[in-house]
């Protein structure tokens, strides 16, 4: 796992709700802004209050809400029926669900909007929520209540329709114009106000869980399948590598996100600011995503028949639910989706849908303790890169001299030594009672690079003589292919027995006997006892 594969997070996972502190210019009160998750039809809850009306009648209120809409998260209207959250779409009117509806502090104004240019706006009381905007100008504090599917925040904006009726939609962060819909169609207006508020951070914190049972219509399943929010690249620290592009050791991790409402699984790159779904046509992109940890077993269908406990990972926008799979395409293995009749798993790459016939399907079966032991050392192998001078395992005796493990290969042989910062002189190892030192190019050796999610996996064991510690990390061979393993200590054995303790903390190789562990020192090979001996939880 990579650096990069850190914590990747769909938003916080408090079934939506999300407390906000409102901040309004020229006043120092605090008052509660949150989301608050609603099933359709269940109309509105206490604390929300209205925004706007249908029409002038005043006889229907609208509130505001929002949804997942084309991988980004959109701001519209709802009635007291709750059934969907309307706003303007790229292509029309657009209807959303599950849905989130603001429950806000304070004058919401609906029967005295003040959004003409003309009114002067003056200072802001502690019970308003709403300020006029100067075409190009954000105002201070101005709530950020969504995102755009290329990302960029959308703020809470309200504006005069028809007959005097306050209609409330969106406008993005070149505050010019106002999307917003109503009873006669989405339409724009380059006139309006928008709603005052802060988070923490001004950014958006809230979320979708998919977990919550009236927002996401995801069958109850006892599986292992555990998902993790996430937003912008970030992956949570347990995610597990499921795929990987042309070389395997760019890993793909599965990641799910909304796209018209519907529950897609696709693929993450870390790095990526986006999940990557295979829906529809072509490629699509959730900002708003979520990544899986699972430790459990890949299992290919047969007579494509739905395998025993195969994990549920989203749903069609009818419902229909969709199954995570992974497929081979060129050299790479892409995660995607399968319907449950097993025929397709739908993945994509570089913009394009493949439809695998050949395919796996994740399921909540136990990995053995063998395909474990096996998945941890691919995952341990793609740690080893030819650049740089990799994580710190040890020190020279001076401890500012940071030591990190390298390794390479020579007759046959696929050599554990150290390397230290700074220095020119390459991968130093102990082999065969002498010193050995790799001075070929740096690609022809590899250090470990260590990361902080695949640090937590790992622990030092001590070795006793003849036992290899459990959990033993493979990280070499010799001629015939036995293991060796990384290890390091602290004292240092003479020709005569006697121990040398001010050496630093030294790395180097020790083979199944775990007789010593050997290490290149003071320009010779040395062994080193007791030692330690690098090892997974």
């Amino acid at each position: 796992m990579t650096n990069r594969l850190l914590y990747h997070t769909l938003l916080t996972p408090a079934a939506l709700a999300v407390t906000l502190l409102i901040l309004a210019p020229t006043t120092s009160y605090a008052k509660d802004v949150r989301w608050i998750p609603v099933k359709a039809g269940d109309g509105i809850p206490p604390g929300v209050q209205a925004a706007g009306y249908e029409d002038s009648t005043a006889r229907v209120k609208n509130y505001i809400c929002r949804g997942l809409y084309k991988g980004g998260l959109y701001i519209g209207y709802t009635n007291r029926g709750t059934a969907v959250c309307r706003i303007k779409g790229h292509d029309g009117e657009a209807f959303l669900k599950p849905l989130e509806l603001l429950a806000a502090d304070g004058d919401m104004r609906i029967n005295n909007p003040r959004v003409h240019p003309q009114i002067p706006d003056g200072p802001v009381k502690s019970n308003e929520r709403w300020r006029v905007v100067k075409p190009g100008r954000t105002p201070q504090g101005a709530l950020i209540a969504g995102r755009q599917d290329n990302n960029k925040p959308l703020r809470i904006c309200r504006v005069i329709h028809r007959n005097n009726a306050p209609a409330v939609g969106y406008v993005g962060p070149g505050m010019r114009t106002c999307h917003y819909n109503i009873w006669g169609g989405p339409s724009t207006s380059s006139t309006f106000e928008v709603l005052v508020g802060k988070t923490k951070s001004n950014t958006l914190e809230s979320v979708i869980d998919p977990k919550h049972p009236d927002v996401v219509r995801l069958a109850k399943q006892s599986d292992n399948s555990r998902w993790r929010p996430g937003v912008l690249g970030s992956i949570h620290s347990d995610t597990v590598a499921m795929g990987h592009e042309q070389k395997e050791t760019d890993v793909l991790a599965a990641c799910r996100g909304f796209y018209d409402n519907a529950l897609v699984v696709g693929y993450l790159r870390p790095g990526s600011k986006t999940c990557n779904l295979s829906y529809g046509k072509d490629e699509k992109f959730a900002y708003h995503y979520q990544t899986l940890a699972s430790k459990t077993l890949w299992v290919k269908p047969v007579k494509q028949a739905l395998p025993d406990k195969a994990i549920q990972g989203g749903y069609e926008n009818d419902g229909r639910p969709l199954y995570i799979c992974r497929a081979a395409v060129g050299k790479t293995l892409r995660i995607g989706n399968a319907p449950k009749n097993m025929q397709t798993c739908y993945t994509s790459m570089n913009g394009r849908i493949y439809r695998q016939k050949s395919f796996e399907i994740l399921t909540a079966q136990a990995l053995s303790a063998n395909k474990q032991a096996a998945e941890n050392q691919a995952l341990f192998e793609s740690m080893w890169k030819s650049k740089g001078f990799g994580s710190p395992l040890g020190h020279e005796k001076n401890w500012r001299d940071k030591i990190s493990a390298c390794r390479f290969k020579y007759k046959g042989h696929l050599i554990v030594g150290k390397r230290t910062k700074n220095s020119t002189g390459g991968c130093r190892a102990a082999f065969e009672g002498r010193r050995l030192i790799h001075r070929g190019r740096l690609s022809e050796d590899h250090s470990l690079l260590i990361t902080k999610t695949f640090g937590k996996k790992l622990t030092w064991r001590k070795a006793e003589q003849g036992k290899v510690p459990k959990g033993a990390i493979k990280a070499g061979h010799d001629v015939s292919g036995n293991p060796t393993y990384i290890c390091r200590g602290k004292v240092m054995l003479t020709r005569s027995g006697r121990k040398i303790k001010s050496v630093g903390l030294q790395i180097g190789h020790a083979n199944k006997s775990m007789d010593y562990c050997h290490v290149e020192y003071g320009n010779a090979a040395r062994k080193f006892l007791p030692f330690y001996v690098l090892s997974f939880k």
